[in-house]
């Protein structure tokens, strides 16, 4: 049965039963998926697509729906798009919203792949042995490299600062300076190299900046929340496989006894290698102190001395 066009003042698109029962399918899939994006981005994909909505645009209906506003929609099926194009080019998908948000800011499907492709050949931790635990700033910084390779780093980076202060011909005002010195080094750097090609003043940019440190932190922590679950989720299941050890007359109570003292010492070092905190050298971003992780076990992030 044809769709149904409504006269009441102005044209109102009526879905046909068949078309409704597929848009409750589909929005089904967006309710229980909202957290699995590329479920999510192709379902709603498929409901625009296809015109699975009596609202007048797919905006309206998606507000109406969902509860949220276009951008919502789009970044979801954006992330589709963009998982499609990693799988075909043999590589994991992500598992953030971040980091496809990060990858879409690339218009070309090459430049996206090659981008992924250095961030899982460069990844210090994988989840599941193959889909990498980064942050979104990580994957930026990886991005940059791609497009514009730098050259030698840095040695001091509140000099870099200075120069690209200078380089941008602009007067620092004395609450712009103490403003750049709440920030890390590393955002310094970030902030007032913005300078040569932001119209923004100053202290404009060092709010952009603090407001990309605060959206990364739950992310950060995230990942390390992920990294401990995973240690002791190992601990747990090789303790499990301990519990089933074969029973043996040669295998008696202070044999047992010493391999569990022995394998208690493995689960104290293997907790010593959890993550503590956000790294103290880098603010999260990723560097060969933490490895290139955003941040570092207890041990090593007191011989940095904690945060400054």
């Amino acid at each position: 049965m044809p769709n149904e066009l409504v006269q009441s003042g102005e044209e109102v698109f009526i879905l046909t039963a068949e078309q409704q029962t597929r848009q409750d399918q589909l929005c089904q899939i967006v309710d229980d998926a909202i957290l699995s994006l590329v479920s999510a981005g192709k379902a709603l994909e498929t409901i625009r697509d296809e015109r699975l909505y009596e609202e007048e645009t797919f905006e309206e209906f998606v507000k109406e729906r969902f509860g949220v506003e276009k951008k919502w929609a789009h970044r979801k099926i954006e992330a589709a798009g963009i998982a499609d194009e990693l799988q075909a080019n043999g590589l994991p998908i992500p598992r953030s919203e971040s980091h496809y948000t990060e990858l879409s800011k690339f218009k070309e499907e090459e430049l996206r792949v090659q981008i992924w492709h250095r961030v899982v050949q460069e990844s210090p931790v994988m989840i599941d042995g193959e889909t990498p635990m980064v942050s979104a700033s990580q994957i930026k910084k990886i991005a940059n490299e791609v497009i514009k390779p730098s050259g030698a780093s840095a040695r001091n980076i509140t000099e870099d600062a200075k120069e690209n202060i200078a380089k941008a011909r602009v007067v620092v005002t004395t609450h712009e300076q103490e403003r750049l010195g709440e920030l890390h080094p590393t955002h310094q750097a970030v902030a007032t190299e913005r300078l040569k090609t932001d119209d923004k003043t100053l202290d404009e940019i060092i709010e952009d900046v603090e407001e990309t440190v605060a959206e990364d932190a739950p992310e950060i922590e995230e990942l390390m929340r992920q990294h401990n679950t995973a240690v002791e989720s190992w601990v747990r299941a090789v303790r499990k496989e301990y519990d089933k050890m074969v029973q043996s007359p040669w295998i008696d109570q202070s044999t047992r006894q010493m391999l569990l003292s022995q394998l208690n010492a493995v689960f104290a070092t293997m907790r010593l290698h959890k993550a503590h905190d956000r790294c103290t050298e880098c603010g999260g971003t990723g560097c060969d102190s933490c490895r290139q992780t955003g941040w570092m076990t207890e041990n090593v992030y007191n011989q940095f001395g904690g945060m400054r």
